[in-house]
């Protein structure tokens, strides 16, 4: 039987009305074995990492994609929170690697754990993440 809140969200994409062209973003919350967090570098501050979908890939797919060329076997775990399900949000997967290979070049920083959360510069990102780092435990 399928997660109900990846059944929603996947619902949402197709059910609601297009915007030309529409294009939604899914987040992810990526972390390691060695308790590490990748955050995306910003302009205005570490973000969460985001990547690009559209209704012709299914969002863990994108997500998955994204991160391959950052991080040693990635990991698909499943939702980050509540904000997965909620219309006005994008959708949060969390996935779980070995190590993170590739951090600046690529845009991409890794933290530790304990520093993720205050590090963030948004508050949606803050709570999301603190919410996926509460659900590990």
């Amino acid at each position: 039987m399928k997660d109900p809140a990846k059944v929603r969200a996947e619902l949402r994409r197709e059910l609601l009305p297009v915007k030309a062209p529409q294009r939604d973003d899914v987040l992810v919350v990526v972390t390691t074995n060695d308790g590490g967090v990748l955050l995306q570098a910003s302009e205005s501050g570490p973000r969460l990492p985001r990547f690009g979908a559209n209704a012709d890939r299914p969002l863990w797919q994108t997500a998955l994609q994204g991160v391959s060329r950052i991080v040693v076997e990635p990991e698909l775990i499943g939702w980050a929170g509540a904000s997965s399900t909620l219309v006005d949000e994008a959708p949060v997967l969390r996935i779980h690697c070995r190590e993170i290979t590739a951090e600046s070049d690529a845009g991409f920083i890794r933290v530790d754990r304990s520093d993720a959360v205050r590090m963030l510069v948004n508050d949606e990102d803050r709570a999301t993440l603190a919410a996926a780092l509460e659900a590990e435990r």
